[in-house]
């Protein structure tokens, strides 16, 4: 994580000025819609790559506060009432923040999934809805998006976040230690999708 500060803050005015002034050559769009081409822009592939080391940025400065928080689960793991405690303290972070956590950086196809380092950047980080890839095939750039390259961050980076959401998610979703509140949340979740 030191070398992704450390570049983020190298290439923050190159940012800056992308962000501000970037589109696309071959397709008519600029940032409020994606690139529309088979293979995206190189200013329009780095202000993605950008965003996505600053959003894990982000989610990194939890890693302390998740440290105290897996020190105090492992004293209190046997109490349920704690448990109840702990995990109504955390519901916040665990549905919103970290909600989709594993799908976004760990849910890739590897051997050993528990030894996966978190994948910021790869082949399917690009792939578009179906919206957008109707309006390509629209203007005729159909095909998949192939992007070459893949950025990892080492997954000991963010052992606290990865031990904190793996136990968030038992208490919370499986173990349903907060059934009214699991309620609650689902119930919400379907009066989104109406």
């Amino acid at each position: 994580m030191k070398e992704v500060k450390a570049w983020l803050d190298q290439y923050w005015e190159r940012y800056k000025f992308y962000r501000n002034h970037w589109s696309c050559r071959f397709c008519p769009t600029d940032l409020t819609l994606p690139c529309l081409c088979d293979k995206p822009d190189p200013e329009y592939l780095f202000i993605w790559i950008y965003e996505l080391l600053y959003d894990i940025q982000r989610l990194h400065k939890h890693e302390r506060y998740f440290e105290k928080e897996m020190l105090e689960y492992d004293q209190i793991m046997y109490s349920e009432v704690d448990l109840k405690i702990w995990t109504y303290r955390n519901e916040n972070l665990g549905l919103n923040t970290f909600d989709s956590f594993n799908r976004d950086y760990l849910d890739y196809d590897f051997h050993d999934a528990e030894k996966a380092n978190l994948r910021v950047f790869g082949p399917n980080k690009l792939m578009l809805d179906t919206i957008v890839n109707i309006m390509r095939e629209q203007l005729g750039r159909a095909g998949d998006r192939v992007v070459e390259h893949e950025i990892y961050i080492k997954r000991e980076d963010f052992r606290n976040t990865v031990r904190f959401v793996q136990v968030f998610n038992e208490l919370y979703f499986r173990r349903k230690i907060l059934p009214e509140r699991l309620e609650e949340y689902y119930n919400i979740l379907m009066s989104d999708e109406e």
